[in-house]
């Protein structure tokens, strides 16, 4: 892959606060967003697409360094009532 034009471009960074997931049998789709005043709403900052072994990777990934960053800093929890909203539980 050609990535010559890339070169002393910047890339963007976002800050999000939510995501949406949605799956397809050939990718999963993560919109990344900031939570708006309605609750369940979110303005959309970015899309990333990806394929399921990507997918795979990345949850694997992140919950490395989910537990690397707990070791070292402290446990991330939060709330019960937020975890059913997003239909988690702390197993998950």
């Amino acid at each position: 892959m050609d990535t010559s034009h890339l070169e002393g471009s910047a890339v963007p960074e976002y800050y999000t606060d939510s995501v949406r997931i949605s799956v397809t049998p050939y990718s999963f789709v993560l919109d990344f967003g900031l939570s708006t005043e309605s609750p369940g709403e979110q303005k959309n900052v970015a899309t990333v697409r990806m394929s399921p072994h990507h997918a795979w990777v990345l949850t694997r990934a992140l919950a490395k360094h989910v537990a690397e960053y707990e070791s070292s800093i402290g446990s991330v929890r939060l709330p019960d009532e937020i975890l059913r909203d997003i239909g988690l539980d702390d197993t998950d």
